[in-house]
């Protein structure tokens, strides 16, 4: 299992994480569809997450 990069290509996931989220149909399309949340209603959902920083060589 890959994640997309920021801009383009994949990276590998390097943590899962635990997440609170809630449906948010009327976000702009640059957002995601879900946001973190608190709310007792929200649902649990497991976060891919990852990476890639690059370090430039001096």
């Amino acid at each position: 299992m890959v994640v997309r990069g920021y801009e383009d290509g994949f990276n590998d996931i390097k943590e899962l994480r635990e997440v609170t989220i809630v449906y948010q149909p009327d976000s702009p399309w640059y957002y995601g569809e879900y946001a973190l949340s608190n709310d007792p209603d929200a649902i649990e959902a497991i976060e891919l997450f990852g990476e890639n920083k690059n370090e430039i060589p001096l």
